[in-house]
């Protein structure tokens, strides 16, 4: 049986040297009114479900105050002149942002999952010691984001505002100011127009435009090590092309995808020397992937746009590139990264005999249309790892002992596609052959043989019949006019 008090006693009053108290499952609701006699209590931590606050919250001095659970109201801190941290997470507190909190020391700031009511607080930008703002899963919360932010929160080390579909308004570019930015993130809002130059902010982009409303110059330290993650993602509303500004140095990873976003990829941030993850799908960008030697960038996705053209060679560099639901065209990059997803485009000719170089591929997403021959090498065999998969629908390959369709994929076999892979109508000479196939002949035999019971392995070059003996296979080949030239079987 548990040892649990049906309600906190009125004796706590006698706890008057304790600093700090945490409160978790007040079985009857009730916080008696003597807790405001705690008069050296520092932090508050309170964990519980259907709990009004008592007023007398407000005799005390508290420093730090966190609320997880169905709490109702809003506390009264209205002596807390201390107050560093506030952190409510509370989906049945109703009521307002009292205003007095802008008189409050506030370092951290966290509104989450609440029923608050109001206008998002202009009041925020008078907070000079908030470093941390975090407004999340608030319904009810309207208004714009208020450019005072920008102005007067200058030590502000992460902002985020998340699924509250009623802030709308523009991005006030005065965020661009916020120089110690460590996570800047914009989601799921009714927030609409485009993203200010000012948000890749450098030291020349800011004048006596925005001098009016500081109290302390930016600081833009050239040499601090933080890095930017920009994120964002799902604002349909937020439209526009994608400042080449971005590319600042102190971002390292970008999020921008799920927006109304058009134009190109600014070829900037391909170049940006500290810039490593760039998410840009489901957006309604165009133009061509851009592309740069030295690229710093690990992670591509631009799936579900309009991109149009080939696919460069030099975007093998990436780890990760995603680009399907696209209008790419043209053949296959003969490298490419370790995850490559391009299906949904318009892509065609054959799968280039070089992915078998590779020693393993993550996951290959190479869409329909193409055709010849699937290489049986180890780099290709998916469907047989767990780690590993593909989607090579539309796509038809030839159907024999040598090329055939790829194993767990869904591809189509055509067993009009019966020549030897290396078959080229061209003068030039033929390339050098996938994985261990090894070829000793000077010229390109014409057509394979077929037989019933006899298989060739390219991969280890090895015969597999289904006879009793190997005698049995000697005599059968010893009756054809055959030649074995590095493991295909071919005609005279």
């Amino acid at each position: 049986m548990e040892n649990v008090l049906p309600s906190i006693p009125t004796q706590i009053s006698f706890l008057k040297n304790v600093q700090y108290l945490m409160l978790q499952d007040v079985k009857d609701g009730i916080i008696p009114t003597q807790i405001g006699l705690m008069t050296q209590l520092q932090t508050l931590v309170l964990i519980s479900n259907n709990v009004s606050l008592p007023p007398q919250l407000g005799d005390l001095n508290l420093s730090s105050i966190i609320i997880q659970g169905n709490v109702n109201n809003f506390p009264n801190l209205t002596g807390s002149r201390s107050l560093s941290a506030l952190n409510i997470n509370s989906p049945t507190m109703t009521g307002t942002i009292p205003s007095y909190l802008k008189n409050f020391p506030i370092e951290t700031l966290f509104i989450q999952y609440t029923q608050l009511e109001g206008t998002f607080p202009s009041w925020l930008g008078s907070l000079s010691e908030l470093k941390n703002l975090v407004f999340a899963s608030n319904e009810n919360l309207e208004g714009t984001i208020p450019f005072e932010i920008g102005c007067g929160c200058t030590k502000l080390s992460i902002f985020q505002i998340i699924a509250n579909p009623k802030i709308t308004g523009s991005l006030p570019p005065q965020l661009g100011l916020l120089g110690n930015l460590e996570s800047l993130v914009i989601e799921r809002t009714g927030i609409s127009g485009t993203v200010p130059m000012e948000y890749g902010g450098t030291k020349n982009r800011f004048d006596e435009r925005y001098q009016w409303c500081l109290q302390t110059p930016p600081n833009f330290n050239e040499e601090k090590n933080n890095a930017l993650i920009f994120v964002m993602n799902s604002n349909p509303g937020i439209s526009g092309t994608i400042p080449p500004e971005l590319s600042h140095p102190q971002i390292s990873t970008l999020y921008m995808h799920s927006n109304s976003l058009s134009g190109t990829i600014p070829v900037e941030l391909m170049m940006s020397s500290t810039l490593t993850n760039i998410h840009l799908y489901s957006n309604q960008l165009g133009g061509t992937l851009p592309f740069f030697n030295e690229s710093k960038i690990r992670t591509l996705s631009a799936f579900n746009n309009k991109i149009s053209g080939t696919i460069p060679i030099e975007l093998a560099r990436v780890s990760t590139l995603d680009v399907s639901n696209n209008l790419l065209t043209g053949p296959l990059p003969k490298i490419i990264p370790k995850n490559f997803k391009v299906s949904g485009n318009q892509l065609n000719g054959t799968i280039p005999y070089e992915y078998c170089n590779y020693p393993f591929l993550y996951g290959i997403y190479l869409g329909g249309n193409l055709s010849g021959c699937y290489y049986n090498c180890k780099s290709l065999r998916f469907g047989n790892s767990s780690t590993s998969s593909c989607d090579l629908k539309g796509s038809t390959f030839g159907c024999n002992s040598l090329c055939g369709a790829p194993p767990g994929c869904n591809a189509n076999c055509n067993d009009i596609y019966n020549t030897f892979p290396y078959d080229d109508p061209t003068p030039e000479p033929p390339p050098s052959p996938p994985c261990s196939f090894s070829q000793s002949s000077t010229h390109s035999p014409s057509s394979l043989v077929t037989f019933t019971n006899l298989q060739y392995d390219i991969q280890s070059n090895l015969l597999w019949n289904s006879f009793t003996s190997i005698n049995s296979t000697i005599n059968l080949l010893s009756n054809t006019t055959t030649t074995i030239i590095g493991g295909g079987f071919f005609q005279d």
